[in-house]
């Protein structure tokens, strides 16, 4: 390979460009260091890699690309994400875990990644943060690293530059680095095992302070109930409220009938018939998004039901929505 060396000198001497030895001279915030002669792969916007270069030296820069090489664009210095060192772990496949707040944040291969979802041995979700300087055709969802088949997929546009990033991703190395940093809770609900990492935990809880105490004790298991709940396909409308109404007869004391709520968030209400001396049905209601909740008990399954589609209103000031189960069954479209 060609050395662009002394073309680079006497460019440098010409255009007066001030040369530095370290990388830490002229970014002195930076992870890690670069020094001048060390040999390199340089990987581009796209994830290509082209081995074989030198570091020539370094130059202040208000944009980061601050790292010459020794190659027919010399004058053009890269930016130091871009440098892997050889015979480092800078070859390899790279994962750093941090926590930010509500959310797990993954470094791989210096792009920084949202963890969406992770089910231990099952499959992780990743977003890659992007930088804002995209085209639209080169956006991206989710990654998908499937454990159990082994393979990655992409949502969104199968650029090359994702398509390279998804082949630098070693499912191992990023395997490994989940198992050790996540901490997941599993629990067997309702024949179903259903997992949770404390991101997802903290998030369900935002408006509250959890200790890991917290976490372990109910935190966990509450928000991996809510995550079940979620699979309920039944949602509350005319069609059901009618049959609901009309099998009533045939509830007997114990029994219980469970849908989805559409209020400002999603919300999984059990109506069950619990005969007491002064009522005889229960409502138990779970927000989906967050840690709310809401119990009350009702003579009538009318008034059970009407409460629930005038979204718990229990504020006098506050004018309900629906007069009576007739006055919304009367409505069009529902």
């Amino acid at each position: 390979m060609k050395s662009y060396k002394d073309e680079f000198l006497r460019w440098a001497e010409e255009k007066k460009v001030e040369i530095f030895d370290k990388l830490s001279d002229v970014m002195p915030d930076c992870k890690y260091d670069l020094k001048k002669g060390q040999t390199c792969t340089f990987r581009n916007y796209c994830f290509i890699d082209f081995p074989g270069y030198t570091i020539m030296g370094f130059c202040k820069s208000e944009y980061g690309s601050c790292v010459y090489l020794d190659y027919d664009c010399y004058w053009a210095p890269a930016h130091p994400k871009n440098i892997l060192l050889d015979g480092t772990s800078d070859q390899q496949c790279n994962v750093e875990i941090s926590c930010d707040k509500k959310y797990y944040i993954l470094t791989i291969n210096r792009v920084r990644c949202v963890l969406q979802c992770y089910y231990k041995d099952e499959y992780a979700n990743i977003s890659p943060i992007q930088d804002g300087l995209e085209a639209f055709e080169e956006t991206l969802g989710n990654v998908r690293v499937d454990f159990i088949k082994h393979e990655i997929t992409t949502e969104g546009k199968r650029t090359p530059k994702w398509v390279n990033f998804t082949r630098t991703i070693d499912i191992a190395v990023l395997k490994q680095a989940l198992d050790t940093h996540i901490k997941t809770y599993t629990f067997d609900i309702d024949s179903k095992k259903i997992s949770v990492f404390v991101p997802e935990v903290i998030h369900y809880f935002h408006n509250n302070t959890l200790t890991e105490k917290d976490i372990e004790e109910y935190a966990a298991k509450y928000t991996a109930q809510m995550k079940s709940y979620r699979d309920c396909d039944a949602w509350l409308g005319k069609e059901l409220i009618q049959r609901l109404l009309a099998e009533e007869r045939l509830m007997k004391n114990g029994e219980a009938d469970s849908f989805k709520l559409k209020l400002h968030f999603d919300w999984y209400v059990t109506i069950k018939k619990e005969i007491t001396g002064y009522t005889n049905y229960s409502v138990n209601a779970y927000c989906l998004d967050n840690a709310q909740s809401f119990n009350r008990r009702y003579d009538t399954l009318s008034k059970a039901l009407l409460h629930c589609l005038n979204a718990f209103n229990e504020n006098v000031v506050t004018t309900n929505k629906y007069k009576s189960i007739e006055d919304y069954l009367l409505q069009p479209n529902r």
